[in-house]
């Protein structure tokens, strides 16, 4: 597939326009190579800078503060009447007369948008059971994935300057990129805020670390006791939060199959055999294990979709001729050696 093709990928990432399988085609070809996120990160800030972009105007203070003024009656309804008080006209000089009407229109403005910000929001709750996996679409046509045994709680409609979510479990989230309204993922441990990238994040009630992976963009990460604890991570990164000992540590090369439960995809270029029944067991959600030390640091490499336990674990006995045991909880890998 050529370059142009992804490049209007991107685009249509930005615009909140990319299709859930597009997203995963974009996210594939983003972690082949580094130039590939180079160009995303280019890209992203151009977008960014063409948003920001204010040209210069001559503003009607008496007009503005007109419009200002309806918009708070036709947003007021529900709120207590405000009291206008006729002052009888002093004399002032014309500069310091415009320069209180101007922070009389921002403090004005700043009120209204303190009371938008403010406005109550009819909250909904997504849940998945034991083996079920569920994508759908949030109001800002965010994209979000939720794993088995996961809740999300979301706003019907975000209003206000956040668009906040609460997750318990795990989820994978596509987030429709909007600068000026950054989007944040609440746990019960931490608060995750993004402007627009895609990234999973683990945070299971029984589990004692919270793991967020990055595919693309720019995330920040951080304790929501106002620890200190923080961190920023950018595409290709990882962050461990450690509930325990409460210390957030950062890899510089995340599991690349954190998603494999919402991709159904499993990937493994040179990586440790130990790292591989890691995943393995993650993925199924049963037990496998190595009975051997030495295999640990052997290097697997494959790409399966829709992969089965038997069609892993039977290439892992051929390539390094190991024996595979099956008990009760699921699988041990006895014997063996490195190729």
């Amino acid at each position: 597939m050529n370059r142009d093709f992804y490049i209007a990928l991107i685009y249509k990432r930005f615009k909140g326009e990319l299709s859930p399988e597009e997203g995963i085609r974009l996210d594939e070809w983003l972690v082949e190579s580094s130039d590939h996120q180079q160009l995303f990160d280019d890209i992203q800030k151009d977008w960014e800078l063409s948003e920001n972009y204010e040209p210069d105007i001559e503003i009607d203070l008496e007009q503005a503060f007109s419009s200002l003024q309806q918009r708070i009656q036709e947003d007021g309804s529900n709120r207590p009447e405000a009291k206008i008080v006729e002052i009888a006209p002093r004399k002032f000089r014309w500069g310091w007369l415009t320069a209180a009407s101007v922070m009389l229109l921002l403090a004005a403005g700043i009120w209204w948008m303190g009371l938008l910000d403010n406005e109550p929001q009819t909250w909904a709750t997504l849940s998945t059971g034991e083996g079920e996996v569920q994508s759908f679409t949030l109001s800002d046509q965010s994209i979000v994935w939720l794993n088995e045994n996961s809740t999300l709680e979301y706003p019907e409609e975000f209003k206000g300057k956040n668009r906040t979510v609460r997750l318990t479990g795990e989820g994978f989230f596509d987030i429709a990129h909007d600068k000026a309204h950054p989007f944040k993922v609440e746990t019960s441990k931490t608060i995750t805020t993004v402007l627009g990238t895609t990234f999973n994040i683990e945070a299971y009630p029984e589990s004692d670390v919270v793991k967020v992976a990055l595919l693309t963009g720019k995330v920040r990460f951080e304790e929501k006791n106002d620890s200190g604890n923080k961190a920023e991570i950018r595409a290709g990164q990882s962050v461990l939060f450690n509930k325990t000992r409460k210390d957030v540590l950062v890899s510089e090369q995340p599991n690349q199959n954190s998603t494999s439960w919402q991709t159904n995809q499993l990937i493994f270029k040179e990586t440790d055999l130990e790292q591989v029944v890691s995943d393995l067991s993650d993925h199924f959600g049963i037990s496998i294990s190595l009975s051997e030390n030495n295999l640990k640091n052997c290097k697997f490499n494959g790409r399966y979709s829709a992969p089965t336990t038997e069609m892993i674990l039977d290439n892992i006995a051929n390539i390094y001729k190991a024996e595979i045991v099956k008990n009760d909880n699921g699988f041990t890998i006895n014997g063996g050696a490195c190729k």
